[in-house]
């Protein structure tokens, strides 16, 4: 009778491991699911900025294109760095 008893015990134990382990995929892939969505919406991010880099680049092809004055070094300066450094 203990045999049995003993068995089922390790049954028990298995089963509630197993549910354990489970319970854990489950954690981890929410986890990675998360971690994924976020590095999205980085990307989408970094996307945005470069069109509008894009969009810069072609107004200013535009302007050479049309024999335009381009803008002084200086001016460009501010530009990039806001405070006239």
């Amino acid at each position: 009778m203990k045999k049995l008893l003993g068995k089922t015990d390790i049954e028990d134990g298995l089963k509630r491991l197993d549910k354990l382990t489970n319970e854990e995929v489950r954690m981890v892939t929410a986890q990675v699911l998360k971690d994924t969505q976020n590095v999205n919406d980085r990307v989408r991010v970094v996307d945005n900025r470069v069109l509008d880099v894009d969009n810069r680049v072609a107004i200013v092809d535009d302007n050479v294109k049309a024999g335009a004055q381009l803008p002084s070094i200086s001016h460009q300066e501010n530009i990039f760095n806001p405070d006239g450094a």
